[in-house]
């Protein structure tokens, strides 16, 4: 069985202020490691808000060019084009901003620990 050296040191003065020091590194150490974990869950959440944008891009591209290519696109069948649209608009500010409530979330969290990490 392992048992750490603070374990079977005495309690003087100096072996107190080893192993102090030693548990505040285990907490630096601990709390660095949250905090790369969520600057790389933030930038997880950017690429997937680039990819609404995309899809949205995509999306609005293929519904003008078959609009555009229609033959029976008359003045009565335009709302449907637009209904897609704005259907399309919705979703994709929708999700724009769910995932900007996730990236403000994450940077709240790891705030604290950096406060945490200077005492």
């Amino acid at each position: 069985m392992f048992f750490p050296l603070n374990f079977l040191l005495e309690p003087t003065k100096i072996n107190v202020w080893e192993v102090a020091f030693e548990e505040l590194r285990n907490l630096r150490t601990t709390l660095e490691n949250r905090i790369y974990k969520s600057v790389e869950e933030i930038c997880s959440v950017k690429n997937e808000i680039y990819q609404v944008i995309g899809f949205f891009n995509a999306f609005q591209s293929v519904l003008i060019t078959a609009a555009t290519q229609s033959n029976l696109l008359q003045c009565n069948n335009v709302g449907f084009v637009l209904a897609l649209s704005a259907f399309a608009t919705a979703f994709a500010v929708l999700g724009i901003v769910q995932k900007n409530t996730v990236i403000t979330d994450l940077r709240r969290g790891p705030s604290s620990d950096k406060r945490g990490m200077e005492v």
